[in-house]
């Protein structure tokens, strides 16, 4: 039998809970209806394109008590219905390809964007990274108001290696599968766009945004950031051309690949975040600084929306959000958790038939990169 991918995200899940103390409230485990309807009135054989109840629409927005009393929503969930009247009947027959068309509507993209744009510009945006679809519809169900992939989960859970090493197909799929059963924004990780050349990097992005996203992480890497700058264009004008005002996250790798001396990352951070700013992005993702002073020098200084990177030491996220930080992500770490906790387990069960969670623990990012590396990653 062939596991799903998710299967490896529940599993993670499973020893995480019962790793926790005997005293503690059971998990409670919640089936989402859209999904049982799905599976049960309608096999894949015979139905090629899911059940209304299953895509991710402005239709189950409707009924989603989060949103209720957003006016915004509301607006855009009538321009949706007017969009869409075939389908909010019923008549899916009508469309050639119902889910695309749910997925991929005006109106319901440009309610994304907006509301995406929106939750940069006040508080703190908690993302708990996520690698498959499994993964981003618990973490709405936890009350995420938008979902975010890691580079290095997505890539991970297929076999790959995190650093621009991921087939455009597979990204593109993970993206939609993620996409149709989500309700809320979903910003894609496209690491340094998976190509030195601008006009590759736009079509990463035409492909992200097709599948559903909203938002993009793009990095500078080890290049100089003119690079970027080159790239950052390029995106926005494959945005622009689908009518998608893309938030487009740049992350600058001056602390977390150490490129320069300590004492001047942050002179560098702030001129690269300058650049761009002038450039057209629109949040900073200065992974690595973990420093409050460091912090809010970036906070203060740069004029896009900052985002963090978890890391052991950083301040409490009450005190990031005093320090003016509007975007914290955990990255990696929650996979690196759950390949940790399903390596353990299966270890395990292998050498006694018991499934034991006592003493699980993390891989590090090293190992499982490590662990995902072909013949051909080593010549």
């Amino acid at each position: 039998m062939k596991i799903p991918a998710p299967c490896m995200l529940l599993v993670g899940l499973f020893a995480l809970a019962a790793a926790g103390s005997a005293s503690a409230a059971p998990m409670k485990t919640v089936v989402p209806s859209a999904l049982v309807l799905d599976a049960a009135s309608h096999p894949a054989a015979e139905h090629p394109w899911p059940s209304l109840a299953s895509a991710p629409s402005a239709a189950l927005l409707a009924h989603d008590d989060r949103y209720r009393h957003d006016e915004r929503w509301h607006d855009h969930r009538d321009d949706w219905r007017r969009e869409q009247p075939d389908l909010l009947n019923g008549n899916l027959g009508r469309a050639a390809n119902p889910l695309q068309d749910i997925r991929r509507s005006h109106a319901l993209m440009a309610a994304m964007d907006r509301v995406f744009h929106d939750l940069h510009r006040q508080g703190l945006l908690l993302l708990a990274n996520v690698a498959d679809a499994g993964g981003a519809r618990l973490v709405e169900r936890q009350g995420s108001k938008a979902v975010a992939t890691s580079s290095a989960a997505v890539a991970w859970s297929h076999g790959y290696q995190d650093g621009d090493k991921l087939p455009l197909a597979l990204l593109a799929g993970t993206v939609e599968s993620m996409a149709r059963v989500l309700n809320v924004p979903l910003t894609v990780d496209i690491e340094g766009g998976y190509s030195d050349a601008p006009e590759q990097v736009a079509k990463v992005v035409e492909t992200v945004i097709a599948a559903g996203a909203v938002g993009i992480n793009i990095e500078d890497g080890t290049h100089p950031p003119e690079q970027l700058l080159r790239k950052l264009d390029a995106a926005r004008n494959a945005a622009s051309q689908r009518g998608v005002d893309l938030f487009i996250n740049v992350r600058s790798d001056v602390y977390l690949k150490h490129l320069l001396p300590a004492e001047q990352r942050l002179e560098e951070l702030l001129r690269r975040a300058t650049q761009y700013a002038a450039g057209g992005a629109n949040g900073l993702f200065a992974a690595g600084v973990v420093e409050p002073g460091e912090i809010a020098t970036l906070c203060r200084e740069v004029t896009l929306p900052v985002n963090l990177l978890w890391r052991a030491g950083l301040p409490s996220s009450a005190e990031l959000q005093r320090l003016g930080v509007r975007r914290l992500s955990a990255g990696s770490s929650i996979a690196e958790f759950l390949y940790g906790a399903m390596s353990g387990l299966t270890q395990r069960f292998l050498e006694n038939g018991q499934l034991d969670t006592s003493g699980l623990k993390a891989h590090s990012y090293a190992e499982l990169n490590a662990l995902m590396a072909t013949k051909a990653d080593n010549t």
